[in-house]
């Protein structure tokens, strides 16, 4: 964390001699820089095209007014279902991990992988790691934070409505159904909304009165249906 001058002094053999003095100025910095991963967030699921980003710092070390700075951020990203890491442009054939630059600034950064190499289904783990000039190298991956693991997932979840029957009815005291997501895809909520096509057309309005057909704007009248999984 301390600071130091170095100067260097140097003469030649003539009479007189000539002398040439310089300084050099360097920092001792010992302490470790941080890649930070903001994008995907941990345990997330994407689809279409994804992309990586996020920021990097380097502490001051003890003592000093200012830090080395940053110099580099790679990344690796590894597809659990086979053990690989990625090969930018390319698809998961390398071992792991297998670092390599990220766009941008450092602070912030990115990375999209072109052509979209992942899989339907599998999950990846993202790996940040950032260098500084002081030539200290990230050692440690906390999850959430410069490590993160992520779902791919390019299937629409399903919905069925099974009361009431379709045609004709002489009830609607309820609705009931399923909704589902192919694995590794989680329904978040599954919501509902009734129009009555006869004049006058309106949405049912599940708050006034205890509910009842009003003029609500469309999306207005989206309600979110009971669950009945334990």
């Amino acid at each position: 964390g301390f600071s130091y001058l170095l100067r260097a002094r140097v003469r030649d053999s003539s009479v007189p001699y000539k002398e040439t003095v310089k300084d050099f100025t360097l920092l001792y910095d010992t302490a470790t820089p941080t890649a930070v991963i903001s994008s995907p967030r941990h345990l997330s699921y994407k689809t279409g095209v994804v992309v990586l980003s996020g920021t990097s710092y380097d502490p001051d070390p003890a003592g000093a007014p200012a830090n080395s700075g940053v110099s580099t951020v790679t990344l690796s990203i590894q597809r659990m279902a086979n053990g690989n890491c990625y090969v930018p442009g390319g698809s998961f054939t390398a071992p792991c991990p297998n670092y390599f630059a990220a766009n941008g600034n450092l602070n912030p950064w990115s990375y999209t992988p072109p052509g979209t190499p992942f899989a339907n289904g599998e999950s990846y783990v993202v790996v940040a790691k950032a260098s500084d000039t002081a030539q200290n190298a990230q050692g440690n991956f906390g999850v959430d934070v410069s490590s993160m693991t992520f779902f791919y997932d390019t299937d629409a979840p399903s919905v069925v409505v099974t009361v009431p029957v379709t045609g004709r009815t002489k009830g609607m005291t309820y609705l009931n159904g399923t909704a589902g997501d192919l694995a590794p895809g989680k329904l978040v909520k599954v919501e509902v909304r009734v129009r009555r096509l006869t004049a006058p057309v309106q949405y049912w309005d599940p708050v006034t009165n205890g509910g009842e057909f009003n003029a609500i704007g469309l999306e207005g009248a989206w309600f979110t249906a009971a669950s009945s999984e334990a």
